[in-house]
């Protein structure tokens, strides 16, 4: 009985290896296909880290120089700040400058306006204006 038990059940065995030696082509292929993709994918991310590598050791170096360029700037920012002050003989000469061009606008200004009240007098007496050439200057009755 147990011979008839294990032949039976070498033949079920056997029977199961053989439906999956023949499975469906169209599974097979499937399968194939997903392991092609899965390598694919691998490579991709692979080469993809690696790029992702390169960009932030450059975005590191970047930020390096940033830095270097930033404190180089700060100190000649420094420096020239102590070069100019509001008390040095470059500031006073320039405020003595302003001071004079500053008179001399006001004089010129005070010029312009008196020949300007000449001309504007002058001009009046000999041109009419529009209101008296309508007779609308005087008031009239509403």
């Amino acid at each position: 009985m147990n011979f008839i038990l294990v032949r039976q059940i070498l033949i079920l065995c056997s029977a199961f290896v053989g439906l999956c030696a023949h499975a469906d082509p169209a599974e097979l292929e499937r399968l194939k296909g997903f392991a092609e993709h899965q390598i694919e994918q691998k490579q991709f991310d692979h080469e993809r880290s690696r790029g992702e590598q390169e960009f932030l050791e450059e975005q590191e170096q970047w930020d390096r120089q940033r830095q270097q360029d930033l404190s180089e700037y700060r100190k000649s920012k420094t420096a020239n700040a102590l070069e100019v002050s509001d008390d040095g003989p470059d500031a006073l000469a320039d405020a003595r400058e302003k001071k004079l061009l500053a008179v001399e606008h006001e004089k010129n200004r005070t010029e312009y306006s008196k020949n300007r009240l000449k001309f504007d007098r002058s001009k009046r007496k000999d041109l009419v204006s529009e209101m008296e050439e309508l007779n609308i200057y005087s008031n009239r009755p509403r």
